[in-house]
């Protein structure tokens, strides 16, 4: 029996398209990926239990609701990787040492998210979260901003991390503007087309995911925005 493709979506990914009035461009993007979008539970508590008991948040938990009721987004209650994500927890935010203390900078949502990409096999995570996508495509460059930004000497972890690389080996990364410009390729924002220029559309499709938490630097916008006008 053929493994089925998926997506595993952590809380950063979703909030970024919601917040910009994007999460509709899923539905095509599903279809045209021919395979699951998958939720962990942990993203579930974060994305819809815990605002659904806010006042500023509520109605954006209701909005992702709704495509999880259609089946656009299926959350993944039945399997158990308690045991798992507290071994990834421990591991992950073991790697990184300030002052002798270990840093403790994934959360339950991103790192479930990994916990079950590498249990159903999944093509890739989708995060908005710099941290996670560093950890996964470039953990010298994360030490390094973590550095900076603490103005103080990180230590590496080097054990743990060769252990975190060789269980994540292979696991791709998507970011909610990847899937912006999927589905600008598709022709689904055609329609600003007729009063803007490519350029712009993309400028501002892409500066509205960064504003909104994306991870994207102003120079890979430039990049895209020259590729694809």
């Amino acid at each position: 029996m053929s493994r089925r493709k998926s997506l595993v979506f952590d809380t950063s990914s979703i909030i970024s398209l919601v917040t910009n009035n994007m999460l509709w461009i899923l539905t095509a993007l599903k279809k045209k990926f021919d395979g699951d979008f998958l939720v962990p539970s942990a993203v579930y508590r974060e994305m819809i239990s815990v605002p659904l008991s806010s006042k500023k948040y509520k109605f954006e938990a209701m909005v992702v609701c709704e495509y999880m009721h259609n089946g656009v987004l299926r959350v993944t209650k039945n399997l158990n990787l308690k045991v798992q994500t507290e071994e990834m927890s421990s591991l992950v935010n073991g790697i990184f040492k300030v002052m002798g203390h270990d840093m403790r900078i994934f959360h339950d949502g991103e790192i479930e998210t990994v916990v079950l990409a590498l249990a159903v096999g999944a093509d890739a995570i989708v995060t908005d979260e710099r941290s996670m996508r560093l950890l996964l495509e470039d953990p010298r460059r994360l030490s390094k901003l973590l550095s900076k930004k603490l103005h103080s000497s990180v230590k590496v972890n080097n054990k743990l991390l060769s252990k975190f690389k060789s269980k994540t080996k292979g696991l791709k990364v998507l970011r909610s503007t990847e899937l912006a410009l999927v589905a600008y390729e598709m022709g689904l924002l055609d329609n600003f087309l007729k009063n803007h220029p490519k350029g712009e559309l993309i400028d501002a499709l892409l500066w509205g995911l960064k504003t909104r938490g994306c991870a994207i630097s102003p120079y890979e916008i430039e990049d895209y925005v020259r590729i694809e006008s």
